[in-house]
């Protein structure tokens, strides 16, 4: 397998001034990018921490060794189970011994959090006062965000979280935090 290296060159204010208008966009497109990545990957990382049934090896959970990341297709629990990976967009699907799990060449990531599991996380937290769902909004109301309760779309027919606006992941990120 090839290994891919990223190089980074900073430019000073001058030389970025000099380049060409699409060239900047395309640069601050990349860093919005960037920090939404970055943003999601918090968020995510702390709903699986605060809900440990996330993290069980069980159907719709995320292996990860060093190549790929696999999700779980179903599993015989004493021996085997069943995965499979996307790679230069096919699917393969193969088996895995638990006990390769076990001895540690895969790590479990665990599964994708949704729009409930982000809900009950936030219904935990001592600061948000009440967290509910209305016609394709999601609204909080927390003591960090003063009397105004936090009103956001979502789209319910995407149940995960990494699937959502950038708005909604703003303010999770902001509230979970805290």
């Amino acid at each position: 397998m090839t290994k891919m290296t990223t190089k980074s060159i900073t430019f000073n204010k001058e030389a970025q001034d000099k380049l060409p208008q699409h060239i900047k966009d395309k640069m601050k497109a990349d860093r919005e990018k960037a920090v939404f990545e970055k943003k999601l990957k918090a968020v995510t990382e702390n709903i699986r921490s605060k809900l440990p049934r996330l993290m069980e090896l069980e159907k719709g959970c995320i292996l990860i060794d060093n190549s790929f990341d696999y999700k779980m297709l179903g599993f015989n629990v004493r021996e085997w189970i069943e995965v499979c990976y996307e790679f230069d967009k096919n699917v393969y699907t193969f088996s895995i011994i638990i006990d390769d799990i076990k001895n540690g060449k895969y790590k479990i990531i665990g599964k994708e959090p949704t729009i409930l599991d982000a809900m009950e996380v936030l219904s935990k937290n001592d600061r948000i006062i009440s967290v509910s769902t209305n016609q394709g909004n999601f609204l909080v109301k927390s003591n960090d965000l003063g009397d105004d309760e936090s009103i956001v779309d979502v789209d319910y027919s995407k149940p995960h979280i990494k699937d959502q606006n950038e708005e909604f992941i703003n303010l999770l990120h902001k509230l979970l935090q805290q």
